[in-house]
């Protein structure tokens, strides 16, 4: 077996994604210890705001399709899209167009617009809602800790099949996070 890392985009369909040459998507799903978190608050990464532009072309050089999101008043999370994302599953944003938004909204965070043209698919845990990981084998991939205290697994989008996002899973408090957002 090979074992030279490899990006999302050289990865098999249908694989997990190899950890290693992406970090762990911080700012979309706040994947840090507290602790961790606090040291990455302290540093001055970016030309604006807390750092997120950083992490935005970063994504974006894996060919991750990103967006500037917001805090949603109503989840009380950062889930809240600051622009229209739709637009974003066919076409990737420019680092133009990156600059522009960490521009207007300096502290953004930065969603990840799961589906084909990412190449990612997300099983998202919501603890808050029922959801566990007990009695479930997923494959090993990246993993991240999301604000609300559940996980997000990312895997790599099977290209020649439509995944839709699915929220009415058989098992409360898990959803797939595919084309579609």
């Amino acid at each position: 077996m090979n074992n030279e890392t490899k990006t999302p985009s050289e990865q098999t369909v249908g694989s997990p994604i190899n950890s290693a040459p992406v970090e762990q998507p911080k700012h979309a799903v706040q994947a840090v210890e507290a602790q961790q978190a606090n040291a990455m608050n302290h540093r001055d990464d970016s030309a604006y705001g807390n750092g997120s532009l950083e992490h935005a072309l970063l994504y974006l050089s894996h060919g991750w399709s990103t967006i500037p999101i917001g805090l949603d008043s109503i989840s009380k999370g950062w889930k809240k899209p600051l622009i229209k994302w739709q637009p974003y599953q066919t076409n990737l944003p420019t680092e133009q167009d990156l600059h522009n938004w960490w521009k207007l909204w300096p502290d953004a965070r930065v969603g990840i617009v799961t589906g084909k043209l990412s190449g990612i698919i997300v099983v998202d845990i919501d603890p808050r809602h029922g959801g566990s990981i007990d009695n479930i084998d997923l494959p090993p991939t990246l993993i991240s800790k999301t604000g609300g205290g559940g996980w997000h697994y990312y895997y790599k989008h099977p290209k020649n099949q439509v995944i839709p996002n699915a929220s009415n899973s058989p098992r409360k408090g898990i959803d797939i996070r595919g084309d579609g957002g």
